[in-house]
């Protein structure tokens, strides 16, 4: 059984999702391949196009769809979704993308060879129109944002409310047409990394009727190891006393991720002895006075993160949706306890045991939520021997042989 994996980017929480689980699949002897649009490695199985043009569409294809299309006698969705990216783009910053690429993705020797095809995050590599109705492959997809059940956005939460007629109507027609693109597909399960988000999948009309099924990722125990708290602290100059939060988004600066939010509520505490440590990339939102805010940087080393993991009292994730929360297991991995919005992923990770959801989306309640655990008293020990047992690798694995199984005719 021959398994290949399709992602845009081997970086990001979905392109590591989708590399552990590569490499979780080798260690337990599965056939497993990633093939990426971009993204350096040194396993031999996995591929980037380091030419994508010898995978590119011919473009002088196109080029009569386009004039008649320029001239309103032709309404190309691939013109019409490149036209309206640009009104929603000033609209918000939130990250926004068509089903259309200029990939050809069927004619890749890996796709034509393999025996399954695993499907992760794949905007702006896959092209819906020539590789949903035209593969003859089994496919597995699993979902890392809800775009494939939307439009043009990737999250519900990144919707503005309301939205202007003239983007609502682009995407509901977006919408529309990529379920009756998806919907011509032979044979596709799709797999939730959350019960919350499974729901939403199952019940949209784009995947009503497929197979489904909830694997969250896995925890690599191996690597997020907790590690002596004082003596970090002293290695990056953060002093022996005080409290610690720690953030990790890939964008610091994305609205969804709620550092804005996390500001705010450190300053509602009403502490003074709090610091927040910051690891990843981007301008932070506007920081205000009398917060203490260290920014390391993107951190892609996994060693150095759980390092940085153990050097916080909290891990605090106010993000306003996540599929799952892959850094979330990383720190109870590193016996760092968490505290976080109610996103459909955190409801599935964090129980009594392991931190405090926050009551709504608001500074308030996660002010109210960083308190609380505060107060309490965690066995680190006992957090990452939680989400070891509920997260290992052998968990995983077994769930995606079991659904590739029933993916083959």
């Amino acid at each position: 059984m021959k398994i290949l994996h399709i992602t845009t980017e081997l970086t990001g929480g979905a392109g590591l999702g989708a590399l552990r689980l590569h490499r979780d699949l080798l260690d337990s002897g599965i056939d497993s391949t990633i093939l990426a649009l971009s993204g350096e490695s040194n396993d031999p199985r996995i591929v980037s196009l380091l030419n994508p043009g010898q995978h590119r569409k011919r473009r002088w294809r196109d080029i009569p769809s386009f004039a008649l299309h320029r001239i309103g006698m032709h309404d190309s969705p691939y013109y019409r979704a490149q036209k309206s990216l640009t009104p929603f783009r000033k609209l918000t910053e939130a990250y926004v993308s068509t089903p259309f690429t200029r990939f050809d993705l069927l004619r890749h020797p890996l796709v034509q060879a393999t025996d399954i095809v695993h499907l992760h995050w794949v905007a702006n590599f896959l092209d819906w129109p020539s590789f949903f109705p035209k593969i003859r492959k089994p496919i597995v997809w699993t979902l890392r944002d809800e775009n494939p059940a939307l439009g043009f956005w990737h999250f519900r939460s990144d919707m503005p409310d309301p939205l202007p007629d003239s983007i609502r109507r682009e995407d509901d027609w977006l919408r529309r047409m990529k379920e009756r693109i998806v919907g011509n597909c032979r044979s596709l399960g799709i797999v939730s990394l959350s019960s919350a988000e499974d729901a939403f999948f199952a019940d949209s009309n784009a995947f009503f009727g497929r197979p489904h099924a909830v694997v969250p990722n896995s925890i690599d125990a191996s690597r997020f190891l907790p590690e002596a708290k004082q003596t970090i602290r002293k290695e990056i100059g953060l002093g022996d006393n005080g409290i610690i939060l720690a953030f990790v988004a890939h964008n610091i600066g994305e609205r969804r991720k709620g550092l804005g939010d996390l500001f705010e509520a450190v300053a509602l505490t009403g502490r003074k002895n709090i610091t927040i440590l910051c690891a990843g990339a981007g301008k932070p939102p506007p920081i205000p006075e009398g917060i203490r805010f260290v920014s390391i940087g993107l951190v892609n080393d996994a060693t150095r993160l759980a390092r940085l993991l153990s050097a916080a009292n909290l891990f605090v994730t106010p993000s306003y949706a996540e599929t799952f929360g892959k850094t979330t297991t990383e720190a109870l991995a590193c016996g760092i306890p968490v505290v976080s919005y109610p996103n459909s992923g955190a409801k599935d990770i964090i129980e009594q045991e392991d931190g405090v959801l926050a009551k709504d989306f608001s500074p308030e309640a996660l002010a109210n939520a960083i308190q609380q655990a505060l107060a309490r008293t965690f066995n680190s020990s006992i957090l990452r021997e939680r989400v070891i047992a509920r997260f290992s690798r052998e968990r995983v694995v077994k769930s995606y042989v079991e659904i590739y199984k029933n993916s083959m005719p």
